[in-house]
């Protein structure tokens, strides 16, 4: 499988996390996804802190994720996640 093809394959996935409203963060969830289509989890490793964020990552040869949040009023997180 090309990576162009796993990115496919994995944005599939991630678009269905940013469908969703979320109590926190699901960095376990993208992980997983990455792995499984072949990229570098171990990038989701870290701390993630703030009502804003943005995270812009190499996770294959020619591949990067991009995941960005927003905390609402409500206390739910907003995320939008993709590779490209």
């Amino acid at each position: 499988m090309t990576e162009a093809q796993q990115r496919k394959k994995a944005n599939k996935e991630l678009a269905t996390i940013s469908q969703k409203y979320h109590k926190t963060l699901p960095i376990s969830e993208i992980s997983q996804i990455l792995s499984k289509n072949g990229f570098d989890s171990a990038v989701m490793e870290g701390i993630y802190c703030g009502h804003t964020g943005k995270v812009y990552e190499q996770v294959g040869k020619k591949t990067w994720i991009i995941f960005t949040w927003y905390k609402m009023p409500s206390g739910n997180f907003e995320i939008n996640v993709y590779v490209s």
